[in-house]
């Protein structure tokens, strides 16, 4: 009997200030090498969403958000490459601790980028998920399969 897909979340950081957005470039080493993500991993065994997020927050640049600091802003229903994702972005412009690259094996740069001036190699759903957050929407759903 098939069980249908496996399903896989993930827990992202809009880390913004000033009008600018905090994109980190994947080394060519990793998955998307050489586009532009955000702080981000998959949810590990009982983890909340939020717990995730600043787990990976700390492994990744080394800062701490509080959760009264974050805002959920937008969840994503996302098929590709064979796997079904949902996505959880949270937003803030407050944080705690020294900004830096923790994982240069995965991650070559980290940069600030103005909200309307995205890189052109940045992961696409990640540019369409901005802009959506940006006209106010919560939801939204994609096939990169078909």
């Amino acid at each position: 009997m098939d069980r249908g897909p496996n399903f896989y979340a993930a827990s992202c950081l809009i880390l913004t200030k000033g009008g600018e957005v905090l994109l980190q470039r994947w080394s060519k080493l990793v998955w998307r090498g050489g586009f532009y993500g955000m702080p981000a991993g998959h949810i590990e065994g009982t983890e909340t969403v939020f717990g995730a997020m600043q787990r990976e927050v700390k492994e990744e640049i080394g800062i701490e958000v509080a959760e009264k600091d974050a805002v959920l802003v937008h969840v994503m229903h996302r098929v590709s490459e064979n796997r079904v994702y949902f996505d959880f972005f949270y937003k803030t412009e407050k944080w705690t601790g020294k900004l830096e690259n923790k994982e240069s094996e995965k991650c070559d740069e980290l940069k600030w980028f103005p909200l309307d001036a995205l890189p052109k190699n940045i992961i696409p759903y990640l540019k369409r998920v901005l802009k959506q957050i940006q006209k106010g929407i919560f939801f939204s759903e994609e096939n990169s399969n078909n």
